[in-house]
């Protein structure tokens, strides 16, 4: 999640694992700077990188920002104008978001323009409607049109702030806090392959047969299946950990070599056709060393082992 921030990053993980509520901004603002953003910038150094005086002031974005299926990614939908300079502003080449005008402000993700504009006295900063484009990482799952529970990249950008999913939430919103039992949003499950899971449209299945199922790993209907510790950021990569060893059952076949994992919202293996969640992943990735499991052999990992990474 190279886009997000530090503070973003941390605060996802922890929502979608269930450690915290993450709350939906209800403004989101686009900032300009001739330098570039951090990952660890918090909102005096961020503001510190921005224009001072000259009429420069954040302009809000996210009422005219919206999810853009075909290419899976938040552009928007008309002009973002800022106002006309009373001095230069220097060459600007860096953008941030965030979820307030004043230095307080938390950063919620940056990047940099295609190419830099210098801006002068008199001159309006103003970015074409579509020509703002942000991108989500490929390990969380791309939109799907038919799979209205599993449009991560688009619940993402809703629970940023983005106004994108209409005026009230709904399941598709919610993450794990929505508690329909139909939709199991409450509830995570592990899955594991011997190749990399999808990020948009249907890849090869699981493990078939030899008392391979998916394990659960957070239910908020049962306190003792909660998996994780808060996510924590070092170095400035954001890591999320189990802090309980997690066993699949035993194997009475080979499961082959063990190279990837998944996260998903539903038991049923196989891609599922109960749930939409059973057939996509939230987030998925590598493991950080594979496992060989033949028969007889229990897949376990040990605290600290799964290791999910922001990045």
């Amino acid at each position: 999640m190279s886009i997000l921030t530090d503070y973003t990053e941390k605060k996802l993980l922890d929502h979608i694992f269930g450690q915290a509520a993450f709350t939906r901004s209800n403004e989101l603002y686009l900032g300009l700077s001739t330098t570039a953003f951090a990952d660890s910038d918090n909102g005096s150094t961020a503001a510190a990188k921005e224009p001072s005086g000259s009429s420069y002031a954040r302009v809000r974005i996210d009422n005219i920002s919206e999810y853009n299926t075909s290419g899976d990614d938040i552009r928007n939908s008309s002009s973002i104008d800022f106002a006309e300079a009373t001095g230069s502003w220097g060459s600007i080449g860096y953008w941030g978001v965030f979820d307030g005008t004043g230095s307080s402000a938390n950063m919620l993700m940056h990047g940099s323009f295609s190419s830099a504009t210098t801006v002068a006295s008199g001159d309006q900063f103003r970015i074409s409607t579509g020509d703002f484009e942000i991108n989500f990482p490929s390990a969380i799952y791309a939109a799907d049109s038919n799979a209205t529970y599993s449009q991560w990249r688009k619940q993402i950008g809703y629970r940023l702030g983005f106004d994108i999913l209409g005026a009230s939430p709904n399941a598709d919103e919610e993450f794990r806090y929505y508690t329909d039992s139909s939709t199991q949003h409450d509830k995570l499950w592990l899955a594991v392959k011997t190749s990399a899971f999808p990020t948009s449209g249907l890849g090869g299945a699981e493990i078939s047969g030899n008392n391979y199922a998916r394990v659960k790993i957070l239910d908020a209907d049962d306190s003792s299946v909660d998996f994780f510790n808060a996510a924590t950021t070092t170095s400035g990569t954001t890591t999320l950990t189990n802090d309980v060893a997690i066993s699949f059952p035993e194997a009475t076949g080979s499961w082959g070599n063990i190279s990837h994992f998944a996260v998903f919202r539903s038991s049923l293996g196989q891609y599922g056709n109960t749930y939409p969640d059973s057939k996509y992943p939230i987030i998925s990735g590598a493991l950080t060393s594979t496992k060989t499991v033949n028969s007889g052999d229990r897949l376990r990992f040990g605290i600290g082992d799964l290791v999910i990474t922001a990045s």
